[in-house]
């Protein structure tokens, strides 16, 4: 498509009704009632998501909130744009996964109010500028994290609408970046006027205190330039979408302009400075400093990348990349630091020692597509984050969050927020706020752990995370962490692989179908079991017992106790200090400290699909 007819087809949707969007908004899928243990379940998660997710500001153009503060009652009031994004990125993953109908009309007016600030150029331009990009300009990575959710709504109804969007933002995006030849660059923390000037987002500028200077529209010369800290974030949605764009479209130019921006984020200058080590440079093996999430986000869009164009350097420098991230932390409580040292440009003490939801949502999400991609297996990895920091990092106490202050004239705006997600040290939330970004990143990870859990690929099912789920080919119904049972319900599958974890010893797994003992097939870590038949049922039994593992970070030891990959308790904890005393806690898991498994009779949501995008 030339630039005049892209153009005039612009001007053409933009005048046109946008009353088509919401057509097929309501989940596909069947309701079963079904007696499950009362265990960990990502469905029930993604209901609370959607929840948190849908407590936008109709008189801020469907703002989200940044800063939802447990510690001041109040009303919700939208100060965010730009994350709301993410939210609309979200929603669809989230309702497939729960079969959630809540605050459906919400959903629609705010992807409306999108579209209607969608430019003839392509470009998405921000009609406030309250936490976000000047009004009236076009930020390159929210037109992204759009592009995105444009993709995961046509994902959901199909409708052909969409695709004439999609195209209209991945032209835009492909005119919003800084032509160096070879390659491509974006401006850090800036937007773009309809004149094509490039200016500072409200976040702040080169001239405050603790900022590596830098002056737009110049090449950035490191990664921790900006208040963020973090260059490469800012081409990380933009690749995400240019690449989930082509796989939709085939457009080639779309696919070329994600190339030459990669390009641009895997020069030397953008990675770690920290080494000395001429072997291995930093930035052809993934070795990086700074801000968790904004690295790991461009490594997760890289691997897109890598995948889309099978570039198998970039697999190698991602996973590599991975690798290097994990270590930061403690994998097994699920917890890596938000900040890797050095701290350069402006110190962010505040981010060092606690795990953002942004940055953990980035982790789980890399380690599925890194062993999805057969670059590795990370489901113990996965396994670990899920069951322990990550999902803590999702707000869902209701109670608890009560007890942090007065909420009896705000109740309803409390319960909203019920399922956000925030960033916190190990063992609790020592500012009680839930965060705009967190809560659509994290909800972001929670659609790729659900789809994790188990597979089919029309004859085979597999089954990677042993955690509760109900799928149109099996059942998954897990016992873990009160005791060391798993039972399948077979409805399709004629065959099925279970992933056994790293910490069961393989040969203390007895397995039974239909009641009688059987010696399956072992392959790597999985357990085969062939010939099935519809309404077979399969129980998988290993020992569970209690861990007793101690951890240092930041200089502090943490005594922990396991029962099998999930952290039942933990000392010391934040909130036995006197100023911490009402705040939110995590790990309290004394329930599961007991061999019987609580059974809970409740409806659930069998989804006929989940979007690939979100």
């Amino acid at each position: 498509m030339s630039d005049c007819e892209f153009l005039e087809d612009s001007e053409k949707r933009r005048r046109g009704t946008l009353d088509w969007v919401g057509r097929s908004i309501i989940p596909q899928g069947d309701w079963q009632s079904v007696a499950m243990p009362d265990t960990l379940d990502l469905a029930e998660r993604g209901r609370l998501a959607v929840s948190a997710l849908t407590q936008l500001d109709p008189e801020a153009f469907y703002a989200c909130c940044q800063w939802f503060d447990m510690n001041k009652p109040g009303p919700m009031k939208g100060n965010n744009w730009t994350c709301m994004l993410k939210y609309l990125r979200a929603l669809p993953r989230m309702r497939a996964i729960s079969g959630s109908d809540q605050n459906l009309d919400v959903e629609i007016q705010a992807m409306r109010t999108v579209l209607a600030q969608v430019g003839t150029d392509g470009l998405l331009y921000s009609p406030i500028g309250a936490d976000g990009p000047p009004a009236g300009t076009a930020y390159p990575a929210e037109s992204g994290v759009a592009l995105q959710a444009l993709i995961a709504w046509y994902e959901r109804d199909r409708d052909p609408e969409w695709l004439k969007w999609i195209r209209t933002l991945s032209h835009g995006l492909r005119r919003a970046a800084i032509d160096k030849g070879d390659y491509c660059y974006i401006p850090p923390e800036c937007s773009l006027t309809p004149e094509g000037e490039w200016r500072w987002t409200l976040r702040g500028n080169a001239d405050q205190p603790g900022y590596l200077p830098y002056t737009p529209p110049d090449e950035p010369i490191h990664d921790t330039q900006g208040q963020e800290g973090a260059v490469k974030f800012e081409h990380a949605a933009v690749i995400e979408g240019l690449v989930a764009a082509y796989r939709l479209t085939g457009d080639d130019e779309t696919l070329e302009h994600a190339m030459r921006l990669s390009r641009f984020c895997r020069k030397a200058a953008l990675w770690s400075h920290d080494t000395e080590d001429e072997c291995t440079p930093p930035n052809e093996h993934g070795i990086f400093t700074g801000h968790l999430h904004g690295n790991v986000h461009a490594m997760k869009a890289l691997l897109d990348l890598a995948v889309a164009t099978d570039d198998m350097p970039l697999k190698q420098l991602v996973r590599e990349g991975y690798e290097h991230a994990r270590r930061h932390g403690v994998i097994r409580l699920g917890y890596v630091s938000g900040w890797i040292k050095p701290m350069m440009g402006r110190p962010r003490d505040w981010c060092l020692n606690q795990n953002e939801g942004c940055g953990a949502s980035d982790m789980v999400r890399l380690g599925i597509a890194l062993t999805v991609a057969g670059l590795g297996d990370y489901w113990d990895d996965v396994d670990s984050m899920v069951r322990n920091h990550f999902t803590e990092l999702q707000v869902t106490d209701l109670d608890q969050m009560r007890k942090c202050a007065d909420w009896s004239g705000y109740e309803d705006t409390l319960k909203g927020f019920q399922g956000g997600f925030t960033q916190a040290h190990l063992t609790g939330i020592a500012h009680s706020a839930l965060f705009g970004c967190c809560t659509g990143n994290g909800s972001r990870a929670l659609g790729d752990a659900w789809k994790g859990i188990t597979s089919f690929d029309g004859k085979t099912a597999t089954v990677n995370l042993l955690l509760n789920r109900v799928s149109p080919w099996m059942d998954i119904a897990s016992h873990l962490p009160y005791t060391g049972v798993v039972e399948l319900h077979n409805r399709k599958a004629e065959s099925v692989a279970v992933r056994i974890p790293g910490w069961v010893e393989s040969s203390t797994v007895a397995c039974e179908v239909n009641g009688g003992a059987i010696a399956p097939l072992k392959s790597g870590n999985y357990v085969l079991f062939t010939a099935l038949k519809p309404e077979d049922r399969i129980v998988l039994r290993f020992p569970l017992n209690e861990q007793t593992e101690r951890y240092t970070i930041f200089g502090t030891t943490y005594t922990t106790v396991l029962r099998g990959s999930t952290v039942v308790d933990i000392d010391p904890r934040m909130t036995d200090e006197p100023e911490h005393l009402n705040k939110y806690p995590f790990f309290v898991r004394s329930h599961l400290r007991t061999p019987l498994t609580p059974i809970r009779k409740r409806r659930e949501f069998v989804a006929v699909d989940m979007p690939e995008c979100g």
